[in-house]
């Protein structure tokens, strides 16, 4: 798809609706955890070596179960997630095993969940190169550690300073304190000791332990210590049963999945639960929610990776926990919320407020739902856009939401190879390979699928996977009219379950609500296509299909996909503009301001210097607490521009008038620069415009689609047709706010690069190319060697090497960039230059660099020796291939050569 040159705010139907809906796959971190119901959900993962053997990791189950546990709406209120060891197979200073857990765990760091893991025999010395399961190696814990550190998980108390071998981590809910603690395998005398000292000084905490080794696979307390000091009935008999306040104990290592129930000395009821679980197909997980006010506690073991649930749910009543859970603080009222089936309400209740205080909730439809009706007390009410503000709240109160289904799509099956060939020109999907599919270990090729006539096509067993995923990057935001799928012939097709996705976000795409799920485990159809109708088209970049329950007629046990069709159009909207902007909003967005505490750095007004600009980056807004004025009078437009100080790729932009008695119509154009001219630069396009000359709106949050963003250094805004309600003549802007997607950092050290080493995505590889002279003593190196700054590892370059410098990182597989850090040698033989960080999910010397950079530092008027580039959440580029260019170089050495010292990738394998 070509990429637009202009834009209008007409926005269709099909997107209006769409934002109405909201999003079609909750991939967003959800709602704010709820106290008041006294329920919360610990989950605890199983022993997961199996899933980081060299054979597996391409599937990806280890990463698949977090983020369903971050992101998935069957998870609800999770707080903490414990995994109970034997987290890789195999200790080794290879770190294909312990590098894919690292970085599967961040799946869980980036949606701020905190967890804590125990060390199993696996994880040590005991199980590796050395051998020997002997209570010496089983605490050679070195590699753990260095992926592990204490530094990793805030506020961690660890028995030993720099290992996570026995430690302490806190967190409250439902009113209450909760604390787990980690021991050692087997654990020794003094371990255990200290794990005394702690649960005893925190009398007021509900206590959880998670040791590797505690119960047998019959269920019993383990007498063995084959690995280490002491045994799990030498742990029960001298710490579990001593303290009322220890509550649960999670263990692993043997058997599948129980629980166990025993009695302290002062009568209080421990649970134990087992989970071993060596499972070569899924990646099971154990949820637990603890309902506080109940005494109740209930697990049941889930499959994500197959969709399923394993066993039966389980609960254990007349439970006690230490402390009183939440009740309604003083001068408060409570407001309570309810939904059904295809919505939800937030925040959702009960909540308490201020008495006299305003609360607003959103309400918003799942895909494939519509609003129904919406209540207060019992009352019918409408809502302003998806809001509802209760105001002067006095006394407690209730809101209630219920939706209705709606036919989303129908499905053809009527469709023949000459209707797939005749839709092939139009196909979203014309060219593109998957950016990730879920293929076996073996190597078979995948092509296009979308050359029309099934030639192409793509192989896949049932022995494979539990399941076949496969995702499409469109390139651009898309709004879908249908999708098509089509086996190749009745001999290679598959019965199954078909789920097919629409996503904002590759990293998550499954794990939402599929757009469509056909059900197809009956009756072999050959070609399925599905027609969403008007009102309920997905949007979204990524098209990803989820194959479920195969069953494929071929005697060698394999299905053939012969044409995957994504129909629809590039969405027409660049940007999103939201008038129904509230102090609250601006209040919450504050923080992420990167203008907040700037002032602009040139104003077109009069030159009366009463009139003053302030900061307007208060975050309060809406008030006069911070604001500018402007005259009709003063010029015949206000233009005014703020200097972010960097290159920044810009989310959003927000603009909020004082009152309605001070606001103004008018047409309100922003720009962004990459430079600032006041005799030119407002000449450029404004990359969105809001024409408020009809209505007086009072505040506009324009946001822009992901793949429309745009970046440079300095945001503009100029108002034309002005006209202002006052007497005056007068308007005044209260608050103007730009987010953005990433930063900048240049105070960067030695330090920081070491401390970075271990989850450098690209440590230990050499570029697969890169640009510089033929002269073979000016060697690369490997500029990973975690020290930086220095001359250790290294590549030189030289200004006539080339005309810009380039080189480009293979990575291996797919993944989310959290961050990218350049560090020059010293400040000898560092560079000026514009250097451009490029992310490609293909690479190709010839074609590749023409696409647009992720980042762009400018550093053609300063040496800065490095840069750390850090993107936003919701904006971290994906791809295989990680590219460097400097262009404009220009070095201070004699030799005109210059010195790279190192580089740094940081995120996740997706």
């Amino acid at each position: 798809m070509k990429k637009r040159q202009s834009f209008s705010l007409v926005v269709t139907t099909a997107v209006i609706l769409f934002a109405l809906l909201g999003p079609l796959t909750p991939f967003l971190a959800k709602a704010a955890t709820n106290d008041a119901d006294g329920k919360f959900t610990v989950a605890i993962i199983p022993d997961t070596q199996l899933e980081l053997i060299s054979s597996r990791i391409g599937r990806e189950v280890f990463d698949q179960r977090n983020r369903w546990l971050a992101y998935s709406d069957k998870v609800d209120d999770l707080r903490y997630v414990i995994q109970t060891g034997d987290m890789v197979t195999w200790n080794t200073p290879d770190p294909t095993q312990i590098e894919g857990s690292s970085k599967g765990m961040r799946v869980l760091e980036q949606a701020n969940i905190t967890w804590s893991s125990a060390i199993g025999n696996h994880d040590t010395g005991a199980v590796g190169p050395e051998g020997g399961g002997t209570g010496l190696s089983v605490r050679h814990t070195v590699t753990h550690n260095s992926y592990f550190p204490p530094s990793r998980f805030p506020g961690m108390v660890t028995f030993e300073p720099g290992k996570v071998d026995n430690n302490y981590r806190t967190f409250e809910a439902c009113g209450m304190k909760w604390l787990v603690l980690i021991l050692e395998f087997n654990a020794r005398t003094a371990a255990i000791d200290w794990a005394k000292n702690v649960v005893a000084s925190h009398s007021d905490y509900n206590v959880m332990v998670a040791t590797h080794s505690y119960l047998t696979s019959s269920g019993g307390i383990s007498q063995n210590k084959e690995y280490g000091d002491n045994s799990a009935q030498y742990l029960f008999d001298n710490l579990i049963k001593v303290y009322s306040n220890i509550k649960f104990v999670f263990s692993g290592h043997v058997g599948q999945s129980l629980s166990r129930t025993d009695y302290g000395i002062h009568g209080n009821k421990i649970v134990s639960y087992l989970g071993c679980m060596h499972d070569f197909n899924g990646n099971p997980v154990k949820l637990m929610e603890i309902d506080v006010k109940n005494g109740t506690v209930t697990t049941q073991m889930h499959q994500p990776w197959h969709n399923t649930t394993w066993g039966s749910q389980e609960t254990i009543s007349g439970m006690s926990f230490v402390g009183t859970p939440t009740s309604q603080p003083a001068g408060t009222k409570k407001i309570t919320t309810s939904t059904g089936v295809g919505g939800n309400i937030t925040p959702a209740g009960p909540i308490y407020v201020p008495t006299g205080s305003n609360q607003t909730f959103t309400v918003t439809p799942k895909w494939g739902y519509v609003l129904s009706s919406v209540t207060v007390n019992g009352n019918p009410v409408s809502l302003t856009g998806n809001k509802y503000t209760l105001s002067n709240v006095q006394a407690d109160a209730s809101i209630s939401a219920t939706f209705s289904p709606i036919n989303t799509h129908t499905v053809d099956t009527s469709v023949s190879a000459g209707d797939v060939s005749a839709l092939h020109s139009s196909n979203l999907l014309n060219g593109l390979l998957p950016a990730f599919n879920s293929e076996p270990p073996k190597q078979r090729p995948i092509s296009s699928l979308t050359n029309g006539n099934g030639t192409d096509h793509v192989d896949f067993y049932v022995d494979d996977v539990g399941a076949f995923r496969m995702v499409y990057d469109l390139g651009e935001t898309a709004v879908i009219d249908s999708l098509l799928f089509a086996g190749i012939n009745n001999l290679q097709y598959a019965t199954g379950k078909y789920e097919l996705y629409v996503s904002d976000s590759i990293y998550n795409w499954d794990v939402g609500a599929p757009v469509v799920v056909y059900n197809n485990t009956s009756s072999p159809t050959l070609i399925q296509k599905f027609n969403f109708n008007a009102g309920t088209k997905p949007v979204g970049r990524y098209v990803g299909i989820v194959i479920r329950d195969i069953s494929v007629s071929s005697g060698d046990g394999s299905a053939r996909i012969a044409e995957l069709g994504a129909y629809g159009s590039v969405a027409p909207n660049a940007y999103n503009v939201e008038t129904d902007i509230t102090s609250a909003d601006i209040s919450a967005l504050h923080d992420s301001n990167l203008i907040k505490g700037k002032l602009p750095s040139f104003i077109s007004r009069a030159a009366d210097s009463s009139r003053k600009e302030e900061y307007m980056t208060n975050g309060v807004g809406l008030t006069t607490n911070a604001h500018v004025d402007f005259w009709v009078s003063d010029t015949s437009n206000f233009r005014m521009v703020y200097d972010l100080g960097q290159t920044e790729v810009i989310g959003s932009l927000l603009f909020a008038g004082y009152d309605q008695i001070q606001n103004a119509t008018g047409k309100y154009e922003f720009y962004v620069f990459n430079t600032f001219n006041d005799a030119s630069s407002w000449q450029n396009d404004p990359v969105a415009v809001y024409d408020n000359t009809a209505n007086t709106t009072l505040a506009q949050k324009i946001t822009f689609a992901p793949n429309q963003k745009p970046s440079g250094r300095y945001v503009g805004l100029k108002i034309t047709d002005v006209s202002v309600a006052g007497s005056d003549l007068c308007a005044r802007i209260a608050e103007v706010g730009v987010y953005g997607s990433y930063t900048v950092r240049t105070d960067i050290t030695s330090a920081d690069i070491s401390s970075l080493h271990n989850s450098n995505l690209i440590k230990g590889k050499l570029p697969s190319f890169i640009s510089r002279a033929a002269d073979s003593s000016r060697k690369e190196e490997y500029m990973t060697n975690g020290i930086g700054l220095d001359a250790n590892a290294h590549v030189d370059f030289w200004v006539n090497d080339t005309d810009n410098f380039r080189m480009v990182y293979d990575l291996g597989q797919m993944a989310s960039v959290e961050s990218l850090l350049f560090a020059g040698y010293n400040l000898i033989q560092h560079a000026t230059g514009k250097y451009e960080f490029y992310v490609f999910n293909t690479f190709n010397d010839a074609s590749s660099w023409q696409s647009e950079p992720v980042a762009v530092y400018d550093n053609t008027a300063n040496t800065t020796l490095a840069q750390k580039i850090t993107f936003a959440p919701n904006q971290k580029p994906v791809g295989r291939y990680i590219g460097l260019k400097i262009t404009d170089v220009d070095v201070d050495q004699n030799n005109q050569c210059a010195r790279i010292a190192e580089i740094g990738v940081y995120g996740s394998y997706s």
